[in-house]
């Protein structure tokens, strides 16, 4: 997530390199990884900067729709930074095709100065002329769930303790996401329940999300 965040932040200093070398001053980048490990609170640190930068951010989930609103944009604001963000792109490719997509990224549709970000639960579901093709996502990356380090971190930012009832929660957490510790602390801190139970009922939710996670794809350049 940090390289990610700090190659976006690059990027909108690049803008001459680009022109030097008669490139459109454009990048993406497709988040994929399991639910709730990350990829939404990656985007949304780098649409709070966006805007803390006098930039604009477009939230799309209709490409027909987004494309009107990039061209009339650009009409308007030739140069302002822009970020387009694409949260569950499988979904929008399933409601209204490929080739509305692609025409945004790549396509007749297509506006400079912009940095568009993606993200997938489900990378599988995705053809190779999304996943495969540099100018329309340039990076593929995948965030996975947090590290013991990570997860001691977010944990400290709420609570005390890291010791419950005898329970390590950073060793007992391992595997699991950003959205499970958040319910940890809701299910204990907030309302009570038994850590024990809390942490069991989780680890038997992360199970399947591994299990449904084994179906994706090795190739396509994901790593």
């Amino acid at each position: 997530s940090e390289e990610v965040i700090n190659e976006v932040e690059t990027f909108w200093t690049l803008k001459d390199k680009f022109k030097k070398y008669g490139f459109s001053h454009k990048r993406g980048f497709l988040l994929w990884g399991p639910p709730g490990s990350g990829k939404t609170s990656t985007s949304a640190i780098i649409v709070s900067d966006m805007v803390k930068k006098g930039g604009t951010v477009f939230l799309g989930d209709n490409p027909h729709i987004l494309a009107k609103a990039l061209s009339q944009f650009r009409i308007v604001e030739s140069e302002r930074p822009l970020v387009v963000l694409l949260e569950d792109i499988d979904s929008i490719i399933n409601n209204y095709g490929e080739t509305a997509v692609l025409s945004i990224l790549d396509g007749e549709h297509s506006v400079a100065n912009v940095c568009f970000i993606a993200t997938t639960n489900y990378p599988e579901k995705l053809d190779g002329r999304i996943i495969n093709r540099p100018s329309r996502f340039d990076k593929i990356v995948k965030i996975d769930v947090p590290n013991a380090e990570a997860r001691e971190m977010y944990l400290k930012s709420k609570v005390d303790e890291m010791i419950i009832d005898g329970f390590d929660i950073v060793k007992e957490t391992q595997g699991l996401s950003i959205a499970h510790l958040k319910e940890l602390i809701i299910a204990h801190h907030c309302q009570g329940n038994p850590i024990k139970d809390v942490l069991a009922r989780l680890q038997k939710m992360k199970k399947k999300v591994s299990a449904d996670s084994e179906m994706a794809p090795m190739g396509f350049g994901l790593k």
